[in-house]
């Protein structure tokens, strides 16, 4: 099968003065210099959907027993294949025969069986209460086999005394080979018939310009719009959470109220413009994770529009999901640039749930 060539590095910016030709044909030179700035962006150029930290100077304890840590939910963009972890563990006061470990998990987030797993691990006790940035053991994981455009749920347990004091995760594409000359990246090779990228092959200096070509670069930039979207929203109750249920507690209150003391910036003015309903609506994808722990009332969390004083997207009739279910729903926030709170109540006065972790991103079909 024949392949083509990625640049690794973010190509060089084309001055859109030397792009507009007053009218005459466009250089093929530029065309390809565009394809190659979207295949990167699609190949290489992959977004965070997560990032946490701790206090260095009271860091979580650790425990014998599991404990769910930093709950996120999030959507795969277009040729994302994989996601890439980085985590900090400082010293564990675990039993000399522990063995402190840091399990990180890709679940569907509809439910069923593991997709990809990985082990980090530490094995060193603690020196003493104060924490220093040399006591801090950085590691990095790759979990590959996940597919694009696919709804899915990290999965984070600490076991045997492990602390971690810091989690981020971002997407990668495991498919394709990256070349390294000289210790230096250079490019990745794909497949010509790669459906995440636009092929420039045919777009050379001094070749004809086809209709062709103009279609590769439109179906390009339509799926890299559609499908690169940045993650709107992810909030985890606390440092650690469940064994001691102590994410966010919602009780005796059926009218809205902030639950979480945070005011979150989400920027929409120009988002989802493929999908976006009318000019004032973006769709999005709501989730929350959450565990009844009294009554048999259901929550409601919805996104509260601070400037409008209202909410503007929320999941209603949540009821035991257990802590390791996720609740999802489809809504619209509006297209601005906004700033929203958290908001929860109960359908009664004698329940109540922890939320453990709200996640927003753009929804697209």
């Amino acid at each position: 099968m024949a392949k083509f060539k990625v640049p690794y590095h973010v190509p060089n910016r084309f001055d859109l003065e030397r792009f507009c030709m007053n009218g005459q044909v466009p250089n093929p030179s530029a065309l390809r210099r565009i394809a190659d700035g979207m295949n990167h962006v699609t190949t290489v150029q992959k977004r965070q959907v997560f990032a946490y930290s701790t206090d260095w100077d009271s860091a979580p304890s650790g425990s014998s027993s599991d404990r769910i840590v930093w709950p996120v939910a999030f959507r795969t963009s277009r040729g994302t294949t994989g996601i890439i972890v980085m985590a900090g563990l400082v010293k564990s006061d675990g039993a000399g025969i522990s063995n402190p470990l840091f399990r990180v998990s890709v679940y569907p987030l509809g439910g069923g069986s593991v997709v990809a797993t990985k082990d980090i691990y530490f094995n060193q006790r603690a020196s003493g209460a104060t924490i220093v940035p040399n006591d801090v053991n950085h590691q990095t994981a790759v979990l590959g086999g996940l597919s694009p455009n696919t709804e899915y749920e990290v999965h984070m347990t600490a076991t045997d005394g492990a602390r971690v004091v810091f989690c981020s995760i971002w997407e990668s594409r495991g498919a394709g080979v990256l070349v390294i000359t000289g210790d230096v990246a250079e490019s990745m090779v794909v497949d010509i018939d790669d459906d995440d990228v636009c092929n420039p092959g045919g777009i050379a200096a001094e070749a004809d310009i086809l209709d062709s070509t103009f279609s590769k670069i439109v179906t390009a930039q339509n799926n890299l719009i559609k499908q690169h979207r940045t993650h709107l929203l992810q909030y985890s109750g606390t440092d650690y959470e469940q064994i001691a249920a102590s994410g966010v507690s919602v009780s005796g209150s059926t009218s809205y109220s902030d639950v979480v003391n945070r005011t979150f910036h989400i920027d929409t003015s120009k988002l989802t413009t493929l999908r976006r309903s009318g000019s004032t609506a973006c769709p999005i994808r709501l989730a929350v994770r959450s565990d009844r722990t009294s009554g048999t009332g259901t929550l409601s969390v919805g996104l509260y529009d601070v400037d409008a004083a209202s909410i503007v997207a929320e999941i209603t009739g949540i009821g035991d999901d257990g802590s390791t279910t996720w609740s999802v729903t489809a809504e619209d926030l509006p297209a601005q640039d906004g700033h929203y709170q958290i908001h929860a109540k109960q359908s009664n006065t004698t329940t109540t749930h922890i939320i453990y972790g709200v996640s927003a991103w753009p929804y697209e079909a």
